[in-house]
């Protein structure tokens, strides 16, 4: 399987350094092609060869912040006018730019982040600012909920996450996650399910810190629409997966009280790593049946 940083191929620079020209004319793109490509480039791995890239592309651009964001926004306004597909991963290294220089020029930066992630998602790069700016960033994706560009909603949801994969954590939103649902209300219920699908994530997220918020807000939910039935059953899949005695219930699993296992017989003992132990048990399900199964469960498990 082709490893995913080699996405940033020779063909795929020398494009977007075409790209670029057109919006920089002075722009030097026999220098970013070799810089980009030097001599470290292939022990790099995905992150570290999106890092490189943005650095690479800063050094030939104004060290004036809103300047720079211009030259950014302008050279996604090409890519999207060359029919560039947006909303795929090689295009996140462009976020990064207002990541790394924007902490300082909050107005500036969130204004390009709503640009910006039209064309690609900026679900890391706002984290940082969450973190310093907490309030006026949750305000901010409160408002972008209600946007009318779908891209611009889901960052609304994904970029508050608080356990986002891949990205920094959000301390203080672990801690405290309600200032997330009102941001969530106003989604569940979006037309797209890309967006909805991300408001299940951060419920579970949140479910993983806060569970009875999660339970709070998952039967106050619950039965309005097929969708949002949809929505809560996969935001609650890790309490379901825990056993969570409201949950289950929620969803009609009954009690596992109702449950007896027994006769339970370990037919190895001893067994070394790299072998399978295997085992067999009676399973009486008092709520549906009064009968026992009478040959039991196997189950092979491999040992590691």
């Amino acid at each position: 399987m082709e490893p995913l940083k080699n996405i940033y191929t020779q063909n795929f620079i020398e494009q977007f350094s075409s790209s670029i020209k057109i919006v920089i004319s002075d722009f030097n793109s026999e220098l970013f092609q070799k810089s980009i490509f030097d001599k470290e480039w292939k022990n790099r791995e995905l992150k570290q060869r999106m890092r490189h890239i943005t650095l690479t592309l800063k050094s030939q651009l104004s060290n004036d912040f809103e300047i720079m964001i211009n030259s950014i926004l302008k050279i996604v306004s090409q890519l999207q006018k060359e029919k560039t597909k947006g909303q795929s991963f090689e295009w996140m290294f462009l976020p990064e730019f207002i990541e790394l220089y924007g902490l300082d020029n909050f107005e500036i930066s969130v204004n390009a982040f709503e640009i910006l992630t039209q064309f690609t998602s900026c679900e890391f790069a706002v984290r940082p600012f969450i973190i310093k700016f907490r309030k006026p960033m949750i305000s901010k994706h409160l408002e972008w909920s209600k946007h009318k560009n779908e891209h611009v909603r889901r960052l609304a949801s994904e970029g508050c996450r608080p356990r986002l994969p891949w990205a920094m954590a959000l301390p203080e939103l672990k801690k405290e996650a309600k200032p997330i649902v009102p941001i969530l209300e106003n989604l569940k219920n979006d037309t797209s399910e890309y967006v909805r699908r991300s408001v299940a994530n951060n419920l579970n997220d949140i479910a993983k810190d806060d569970p009875e918020l999660v339970i709070k807000t998952a039967k106050k939910w619950l039965g309005k629409t097929p969708q949002t039935d949809k929505l809560i059953k996969h935001a609650c899949r890790t309490l379901l997966k825990a056993g969570n005695q409201e949950i289950m219930q929620l969803f009609g699993f009954g009690s596992v009280k109702k449950i007896e296992v027994n006769n339970l017989n370990i037919k190895e003992v001893e067994i070394s790593i790299g072998d399978n132990l295997e085992f067999y048990f009676n399973l009486k399900n008092h709520l549906l049946c009064r009968w026992s199964c009478s040959e039991g469960f196997a189950y092979l498990c491999n040992y590691e």
